[in-house]
């Protein structure tokens, strides 16, 4: 008991810095597409937690790897992205409290907010279990289906025992602060299909009309 009130007291006061680095990383763009502006946010992630005292590498090119620095033990991966949906041109580009209590903002829910939560998890359970072995995964691609990091996940070079993918849960409840989430123990899958569609290139504009 007394290392849980230990936990709840260091996570209280780390409220500041991780409010800090929220709004940091929402106000870069870090759409898909937009290479310059992931890279940079991976760049702000690997920064933060080398003053955290954890290490980070580059995995696959882009992606990025952050360490507990631990060996002992299962692998506990924890899962999760830096690219979001909202183009640089999108109106909806900045960290915007709320007075409910909420914060607006690309990617704060999915998953920036998502993101920082696993990093101060990782330096949490580096503190209480120095030896063991944490690792954060950082996709930069993964709204377009982790198409270039896909091959390190399929063939287990990430070592993993166990897997926790940070995306939101779902409110159980109406949608407001003093509701807790919900967790998301499985998904379905996912699917894809691919159409090649031959022929002439036409637009119907009237009864008749061949145009």
């Amino acid at each position: 008991m007394e290392t849980l009130q230990s936990l709840r007291t260091w996570i209280t006061q780390q409220q500041a810095d991780l409010t800090h680095w929220l709004q940091y990383l929402v106000e870069i763009n870090t759409y898909t597409a937009n290479v310059q502006g992931v890279d940079a946010g991976m760049d702000a992630l690997c920064r933060l937690a080398e003053n955290l005292g954890l290490t980070a590498e580059t995995v696959q090119g882009r992606h990025r790897l952050i360490r507990s620095g631990g060996n002992a033990g299962p692998r506990i991966l924890l899962v999760a992205h830096m690219d979001t949906v909202h183009p640089p041109d999108d109106d909806f580009q900045h960290y915007e409290p709320q007075a409910d209590g909420y914060i607006r903002g690309p990617g704060i829910g999915d998953i920036k907010g998502g993101l920082l939560m696993g990093l101060w998890t990782v330096k949490a359970l580096q503190m209480l279990h120095p030896q063991a072995d944490v690792c954060l995964v950082v996709s930069a691609d993964e709204e377009i289906g982790s198409p270039t990091i896909q091959p390190w996940y399929l063939q287990g070079l990430h070592g993993a025992h166990y897997a926790i993918g940070l995306e939101p849960g779902f409110p159980q409840g109406p949608l407001q602060p003093s509701v807790t989430m919900g967790f998301v123990e499985q998904r379905k899958g996912c699917g894809r299909v691919h159409f090649t569609v031959r022929g002439q290139a036409a637009t119907r504009v009237g009864p008749g009309s061949r145009a």
